[in-house]
């Protein structure tokens, strides 16, 4: 859902063609699947529409991307043990992008 949301955000404010927003998970067994749909149905009732399937991340997303941003710490460390030497990418954890919410991970 963080893909749609960010993508959604960056089209507001037509700068669609300056960023490159995708979402990956560090596991492949529920790769080509859509979103559950509990969390497509409760997106949609705040006009995100979530049409995004399902792939791990990559090796080549290091270097493809400014930025990877895991959910919660657990996340953050597979995330940097899997960055290879050299990678500009930064690892980044969700939660330090909340305004309206303090807590240090996201459930």
């Amino acid at each position: 859902m963080a893909e749609t949301i960010f993508a959604s955000m960056v089209e507001e404010r037509g700068l669609s063609d300056s960023f490159v927003i995708d979402s990956a998970g560090l596991h492949d067994y529920h790769e080509g699947d859509m979103a559950d749909p509990r969390m497509r149905r409760h997106a949609s009732m705040h006009g995100y529409y979530i049409t995004h399937r399902s792939r791990p991340i990559e090796m080549q997303d290091f270097s493809r991307f400014d930025y990877i941003i895991g959910m919660d710490r657990q996340n953050i460390r597979a995330l940097q043990m899997m960055q290879p030497a050299g990678s500009k990418a930064q690892v980044l954890e969700m939660a330090s992008f909340l305004r309206h919410l303090q807590s240090d991970s996201v459930p």
